[in-house]
């Protein structure tokens, strides 16, 4: 049998959530086996809040973090890393992971002791990571960095977009607001193109509003402000910028499909170049 990394269910598993990270920001294939269709369902909500790339009950292996029951599994393959939360001993899944070639982590849930795993999951703090050299990242590097953002950030997020969309402000995107906000961290959004009354123009001051009355109670905040821009830019405190052709706001991308438009951001670390644009597009 292949090396199986077995863990006790404490308030949350970091191995799984770095697993899972993993899998998102190296354009990866990642599996979560899971005992039941609730837990299935629970699991897909809670990572489904930090990336459009995780998928349920996926029979076409793509890249990103795939949820799927025990008892549809027959064989896992072609995944580069595979979790499992269970009760049962290891030998349960023998036939499922027989050839595996990488570790398999699985966590061990007895009810008896961890209670619900995926209340104490959704409870805990979720830290992620991000890269502190300069790079250019692509396509859902890019989505995944900046969704992260609202978690990363201790200070402030400033944000430029031309256009500001339902499809990527959603309930999930509008959750990691309230909680960057929540923790005390002030957001700047700068938005708008041109002087039309386009859809796209509509739509971005209609979602404007409904974010200002939203989160009114944090005031000054979270701000916005309209102009005339085709810039795309996000800062994350003093820590890192983006900036490139990814419309941060309004681009809801699925590279699921291979037919979906490429992007790219340089992605900047130095601080005194941060500094600099900040003051730059931001002193207001």
């Amino acid at each position: 049998m292949n090396q199986v990394i077995v863990k006790s269910c404490g308030r949350y598993n970091q191995q799984l959530n770095e697993q899972f990270m993993f899998a998102l920001q190296h354009g990866t294939c990642s599996l979560l086996i899971v005992p039941s269709r609730d837990d299935a369902n629970r699991a897909f909500s809670f990572f489904k809040a930090r990336s459009s790339h995780v998928y349920l009950d996926n029979e076409e292996i793509s890249i990103g973090f795939h949820i799927v029951v025990k008892d549809s599994v027959s064989q896992i393959k072609n995944f580069c890393s595979v979790g499992i939360i269970t009760s049962e001993p290891v030998s349960c899944y023998a036939g499922i992971i027989e050839g595996y070639k990488f570790p398999i982590l699985i966590t061990n849930i007895d009810p008896k002791v961890s209670g619900d795993y995926w209340a104490n999951v959704k409870e805990a703090e979720y830290c992620p990571t991000y890269p502190t050299s300069a790079r250019l990242l692509e396509n859902e590097e890019i989505q995944s960095l900046f969704l992260d953002t609202f978690l990363i950030a201790n200070k402030e997020i400033n944000i430029i977009s031309p256009w500001i969309s339902k499809r990527v402000v959603n309930e999930q995107f509008i959750g990691l607001i309230d909680k960057a906000l929540s923790r005390g961290v002030s957001i700047k959004i700068v938005y708008g193109i041109g002087n039309g009354s386009d859809d796209r123009t509509i739509q971005s001051d209609n979602v404007v509003e409904l974010l200002r009355e939203k989160f009114s109670y944090y005031g000054h905040k979270l701000s916005f402000k309209k102009d005339n821009t085709h810039i795309k830019l996000v800062l994350c405190d003093n820590k890192f910028m983006m900036m490139g052709s990814f419309n941060f706001l309004s681009f809801s991308s699925d590279y699921s499909d291979e037919g979906e438009r490429s992007e790219a951001v340089d992605y900047v670390v130095e601080p005194q170049v941060i500094a600099q644009r900040k003051i730059h597009y931001f002193s207001w």
